[in-house]
């Protein structure tokens, strides 16, 4: 790896591997219920809010963002991260665990995401798809490190003060590696300026089936531990290290699909992600927990297709529109991410309380699945062929 991008990838890892602590919410779930009295559905909500605002924050912040201002939106995020988590560990009610978690690390964890992302589309032309996901595996490999962690700390010290640690730590942590990061020479930003072509179905297409997996995966890492502890009646301790194991497929994606994004097209891509997808909810829905080893299999599989749907976007945007359609449209893209966190999270939450039971989560995923494989099979291959 050439001087250049491992100026970007090193300090991009560690950012995200601070802010993939987001994905860790199934394992603050049970201790914040108990805390706050709360019902499964109702403790969804501050990780459910935290996404929607990710997604608005992207998109804003991707309009707003120049080769000049990456240091500063990074910056400005990491403070509105750790300041968040501050926050939420005074918090005394639902609401404003959900402002403090939701809206405040949202907003932070949007802002700071999109840089690394952004400077490796301008300043690495050549294998930008791999290099896009080598930074995101840190975002998806974050749970393997920090679930058995927070729990180890909710289990010591509690939901308050395992809220300030967090805060703390990523404050000092993320400003240093903003800093950190390379800024845009004038000769890359003036490559960037090219007129991005017009594709109002491709980029519809590619936002919907974004929305449906998204859905299934945030769902899923929402519901991973409470699932495997409540409904399986798999040990606490056992079942962080399940999710950090999860964290290792969701991370694995990242890098794997931008390699395979620089190399095929986003239908081939999308069309294996779904057929998988499929496959882990049959086994899932057969399984019903009876075995940790089908269960790992099945709910990895879920989070390996979320992270290889992060590493396939920015490539794929990139292709279709361009370097400067990329800037336009990256940010517009992610509310997919945001409207299939809102969907995902709470419908999985209600399904859960009403019939108590997963098979119903389980056929829900699967019907998604067969519909995006009909989708892409039927009416959109041509269409994503170009992307």
């Amino acid at each position: 790896m050439n001087p250049k991008p491992l100026a970007l990838v090193l300090p991009g890892v560690i950012m995200m591997i601070m802010m993939g602590t987001i994905y860790t919410w199934s394992v603050f779930r049970p201790y914040v219920e108990t805390q706050h009295d709360l019902s499964v559905t109702q403790s969804g909500l501050p990780y459910m809010v935290s996404l929607v605002f990710y997604a608005l924050s992207m998109m804003v912040s991707g309009r707003l963002m120049t080769a000049r201002n990456t240091r500063m939106m990074a910056v400005m995020g990491s403070l509105f991260i750790g300041v968040g988590w501050l926050l939420a560990s005074i918090t005394t009610g639902l609401f404003a665990l959900s402002i403090a978690y939701g809206v405040m690390v949202g907003i932070g964890v949007g802002m700071v995401y999109g840089v690394p992302i952004y400077l490796i589309q301008r300043m690495c032309p050549t294998r930008s798809g791999l290099y896009t996901g080598l930074v995101l595996l840190g975002f998806g490999m974050s749970p393997l490190f920090g679930a058995p962690l927070v729990e180890r700390m909710l289990g010591i010290y509690g939901v308050a003060t395992t809220f300030v640690g967090i805060g703390v730590v990523f404050l000092i942590g993320l400003s240093v590696c903003a800093v950190w990061l390379p800024r845009v020479t004038q000769h890359e930003a003036a490559e960037a300026m090219e007129a991005p072509p017009h594709n109002p179905m491709l980029f519809m297409s590619m936002y919907l089936l974004f929305a449906l997996a998204s859905a299934i995966g945030l769902m899923t890492i929402g519901l991973s531990y409470k699932v495997g502890v409540d409904y399986y009646g798999y040990d606490g301790r056992t079942m962080a290290w399940m999710v950090g194991l999860f964290a290792v497929c969701n991370g694995l994606a990242r890098p794997l699909f931008g390699w395979l994004m620089d190399r095929r097209d986003f239908a081939f891509g999308a069309t294996v992600s779904f057929g998988l997808i499929g496959v882990a909810a049959l086994l899932a829905m057969i399984n019903q927990g009876r075995s940790p080893v089908v269960f790992m299999l099945s709910f990895g599989l879920l989070w390996f297709n979320l992270g290889a749907w992060l590493a396939m976007v920015p490539a794929a945007l990139k292709r279709a529109f361009g370097l400067s359609g990329y800037t336009r449209t990256y940010g517009v893209m992610f509310t997919a991410y945001g409207f299939g966190a809102l969907g995902g999270v709470w419908l999985s939450g209600a399904m859960l309380e009403v019939t108590e039971r997963t098979h119903s989560v389980y056929m829900a995923v699967l019907t998604v699945a067969i519909m995006a494989l009909g989708m892409l099979a039927i009416s959109t291959r041509h269409v994503l062929k170009s992307s």
